[in-house]
């Protein structure tokens, strides 16, 4: 039998924004009851035994200095990592299906990471336990779906998760407001979803069936008595699975879509739940959306008119440079994770997409340079030419004086400076249209 009961629902729904001003963000944070998360010392050299040094210090960003907001540094260089602040609700809400069933969901804290280029995610973290699981996808569905939010389904979820974030963009930078929550989701329609499902049903599902149901997780879709993979194609199906999924031990897998991970498991252990929240998502996951967030960003920038190309082009060698990391860890399932949700994400063909964006940008961009000097030193030819003929005549007028008003030579002076002028515009026009 496919339903089944999900003893613990653990779930991260994420989004992110653009702003003009950390500065003023953090006060608005910190006016509004938002904590700046502090890593000690110890937590940080304990992730170090585990991750690269240079990958801890920006997914955790040393002890969270929030001073240097108020440097006069670029957007680009006043932050070396991500910047936590949090906010507890710990408050207990329910959403209404629209079959009119109603879910329990415990949202427990919501948090903003602040990071480099003004990009700005956050995170809304709940919990749900003992539940159908086809009741747990269908409210799931609901409250990730902020484009389309029902507030006759869904209007505890708004007023206990999404308000509070509203609240700290209520600015001219970006409007948001009842009935409008799209700017949460800068490139996409849905919050993204990490989850985590642990049920007793996995001792009891055999390889097939257990994947059956993970695709069902990832997608949000209802698990049925007969077949799951009903409305799905074989051929996409094989390939989604081959791409995202993730078996390494036995009690648990995972899968990586482009809207979702999803990982389903016997009952955890608190100390290995914790690792998969803290590690796999407010590091790991983290750290891919801000990558999936600049290359959306900055390939959307490349293709607007008059964009300074340059400008755009150091940006990306820096962010290359300083914020992506092939290989983050000491340990091999980190990294086959960290995969997989690249690939979901299809990071390297974001990437691939911008830079074959912007060679094209610098080379019509190189062009013009290259027609504007041209035409510029065709100008300065043609005067210096136009000058030396006037001298040459002015010196033959003078060795040899006609007694005319109007000199002979300098009248073929004019002439001949005529004629240059009407063949440098000539010149220059045809050079324009090609």
């Amino acid at each position: 039998m496919l339903i089944m009961k999900i003893l613990k629902n653990t779930s991260h729904l994420c989004g992110h924004f653009l702003i003009n001003d950390r500065a003023s963000l953090v006060t608005r944070l910190e006016q509004q009851g938002w904590v700046a998360d502090k890593i000690g010392k110890e937590v940080l050299d304990s992730c170090k035994n585990y991750y690269y040094s240079e990958f801890v210090e920006f997914t955790l960003h040393g002890d969270g200095n929030i001073s240097k907001f108020n440097t006069k540094k670029s957007h680009k260089d006043a932050l070396s990592g991500l910047v936590r602040y949090n906010k507890t609700i710990n408050r207990k809400i329910r959403v209404r299906t629209r079959s009119g069933d109603e879910v329990a969901l415990h949202i427990e804290k919501l948090t903003v990471y602040i990071a480099p280029f003004n990009i700005v995610l956050f995170s809304v973290d709940l919990t749900m336990e003992d539940i159908d699981y086809n009741h747990l996808a269908a409210a799931l569905q609901l409250i990730r779906d902020n484009c389309h939010y029902d507030e006759s389904l869904v209007g505890e979820f708004i007023d206990a998760a999404i308000t509070p974030i509203c609240n700290i963009l209520s600015t001219t930078e970006v409007k948001v407001g009842t009935s409008n929550y799209q700017e949460l989701t800068k490139n996409g329609n849905k919050l993204k979803l990490f989850q985590i499902n642990e049920t007793d049903s996995v001792a009891e599902t055999d390889g097939e069936k257990f994947d059956a149901m993970l695709y069902s997780m990832g997608c949000l879709m209802p698990i049925d008595d007969s077949n799951c993979l009903a409305c799905t194609d074989t051929d996409y199906y094989k390939r989604v699975m081959q791409n995202g999924r993730i078996a390494v031990f036995d009690g648990w897998r995972a899968l990586a879509l482009f809207d979702t991970f999803s990982m389903m498991t016997v009952p955890l252990p608190d100390f290995r739940r914790d690792m998969w929240n803290s590690d796999y998502f407010r590091m790991i996951y983290i750290y891919i959306l801000f990558r999936q967030a600049f290359l959306y960003q900055y390939e959307s920038l490349f293709r607007k008119e008059g964009c300074d190309i340059k400008s755009l082009e150091s940006d990306i060698l820096l962010f290359e440079r300083r914020y992506c990391f092939d290989r983050f860890s000491f340990n091999f399932l980190p990294i086959e994770i960290g995969r997989a949700m690249e690939r979901a994400l299809e990071l390297r063909e974001s990437s691939a997409n911008l830079h074959s964006t912007v060679a094209q940008a610098s080379a019509v961009y190189e062009k013009e340079s290259d027609d504007k000097m041209n035409r510029v030193l065709t100008l300065l030819a043609v005067i210096t030419i136009c000058s030396t003929i006037w001298d040459l005549f002015s010196m033959l007028n003078e060795a040899f004086p006609f007694n005319s008003s109007m000199s002979v030579f300098r009248t073929g002076t004019y002439i001949l400076i005529i004629i240059l002028l009407i063949i440098s515009i000539i010149y220059l026009q045809s050079n324009r249209k090609h």
